[in-house]
């Protein structure tokens, strides 16, 4: 694999652009630090990035996954675009296609989601080296399959190595970024199918108001009324989640699974405050805006106004 130098944005800096100042990569945005309750200022290019997120074991076109995700951030700007300009969702399928198109990718491509990928990868090869460990005889079978000569003797050495393996703190299974980067991909193409038969409604904020974006701005949750629990999460196949996506600081889009009476609603200074709230507990670790503050609810459930010491995540999450 070639040398790791390369800045890889997750979060395209043509997106963050919106809340800078110019609205350009070297424009000027603020990021609130949820580890720390501090802000500070930067750039879009300077956020939202991996050192070689997207790089692939291929001789031949390493760089091969970044190159196609720029050709998609170019559709996904032009469609971001005109909804924005338009203050409209888009009217025909072709045109929500390409908009589902960009959020299903953004909702995929996130730290947050490879990580989700690198865990379940680890959790079920260990469970099956566990089984091996605990069934001398399925492994010794095992290995037998792939080398057939394989005598008592070096099938009990190898189970003991393998025994010793996993005794070892902090053992896991680690897998390739190419595989881990496959199946992003394909997770997007799931996704979009699922938001394409979702209704949409535009959520539009007042002037001088602003939602805010996230390391992670896909948010979903479950509809009112609905309690979740351990065992059961908000999903894009579910008809009882709501899906939500700021696609600029004054245009909010939120999918649900029953159809709307109507496809555009302006939010109040309250309602954009909800919303804020919501999309900085679902960040990772920073939270992006343009100017000097944003509207979110406090603890004491009144309007408040951001970054504030109260929205740092609990120290159990850091």
């Amino acid at each position: 694999m070639p040398p790791r130098t390369e800045r890889q944005h997750f979060v395209p800096a043509f997106y963050l652009a919106q809340w800078a100042t110019p609205q350009e990569r070297e424009g000027r945005l603020r990021v609130f630090d949820r580890t720390n309750g501090r802000s500070r200022p930067s750039t879009p290019d300077a956020e939202g990035f991996a050192r070689d997120f997207y790089l692939i074991e291929s001789r031949e076109a390493p760089h091969a996954v970044e190159d196609v995700l720029a050709k998609l951030e170019g559709i996904g700007a032009a469609a971001i675009r005109e909804v924005t300009t338009t203050d409209a969702l888009p009217t025909t399928s072709e045109g929500l296609h390409l908009l589902m198109s960009h959020v299903a990718l953004q909702a995929a491509r996130t730290p947050r989601v490879r990580e989700n990928l690198r865990n379940f990868y680890s959790d079920v090869h260990m469970r099956v080296l566990h089984t091996y460990a605990e069934h001398p005889e399925a492994f010794v079978a095992a290995m037998r399959e792939v080398e057939p000569d394989l005598s008592d003797t070096g099938a009990a050495k190898a189970h003991s190595e393998l025994r010793e393996l996993l005794d070892a703190p902090g053992v896991r299974v680690e897998m390739d970024q190419t595989t881990l980067i496959r199946d992003t991909l394909d997770a997007a193409a799931g996704i979009e199918d699922m938001l394409c038969l979702r209704h949409w409604e535009m959520c539009v904020a007042p002037t001088g108001h602003q939602f805010v974006t996230s390391d992670d701005p896909v948010v979903l949750d479950f509809e009112k009324g609905v309690t979740g629990h351990m065992f059961k999460s908000p999903g894009f196949g579910r008809r009882d989640t709501v899906v939500s996506f700021v696609i600029g600081p004054r245009h909010l889009i939120v999918g649900y699974a029953f159809e709307l009476k109507q496809r555009r609603r302006d939010f109040s200074r309250e309602q954009v405050a909800e919303y804020n709230t919501r999309a900085v507990w679902n960040a990772v670790r920073w939270v992006y805006f343009g100017g000097n503050e944003f509207d979110f609810i406090g603890p004491d459930e009144q309007l408040a106004t951001g970054p504030s010491e109260v929205l740092r995540l609990p120290e159990s999450e850091q």
